[in-house]
């Protein structure tokens, strides 16, 4: 993973708890594959007021860079995390997919024919017999 601050790491560790609480199938974890940030430079002037409360009363002061070279400074402005659905190790997807195959197929054979009654004329009502 990129570098990121603990709060950020902690927002993504929450998301994945969500993704795997909010799942009913428990075979299945969420792992993060792929994380993107965007950042956006910090102008000079958005970094040089600091506001003073000096006995109820507000002032900014405006703080000076050190002599030498300015250092741009960023700021993350938006992440994108993807998260990926997959099978947790314990379980074996090509048995959990038989499984399923099986469930299905009792659940067809459990299923009764539909009703044929052996009222219903084999032939069309109305029409004449040979012809």
């Amino acid at each position: 993973m990129a570098y990121c601050s603990l709060a950020i790491q902690r927002q993504l560790e929450l998301t994945k708890e969500t993704l795997s609480q909010n799942d009913p199938d428990k075979r299945y974890c969420y792992k993060l594959i792929q994380f993107e940030s965007q950042l956006r430079k910090v102008h000079e002037r958005e970094l040089q007021y600091l506001e003073n409360d000096h006995k109820g009363k507000k002032k900014k002061q405006i703080i000076h860079p050190k002599s030498g070279k300015y250092k741009p400074t960023f700021e993350r402005v938006a992440i994108t995390a993807y998260f990926k659905r997959t099978p947790v190790s314990k379980f074996s997807a090509v048995r959990t997919l038989e499984k399923e195959e099986r469930r299905q197929r009792a659940q067809q054979l459990r299923m009764p024919p539909p009703f044929r009654s052996m009222f219903l004329p084999s032939r069309p009502v109305g029409l004449p017999i040979g012809g």
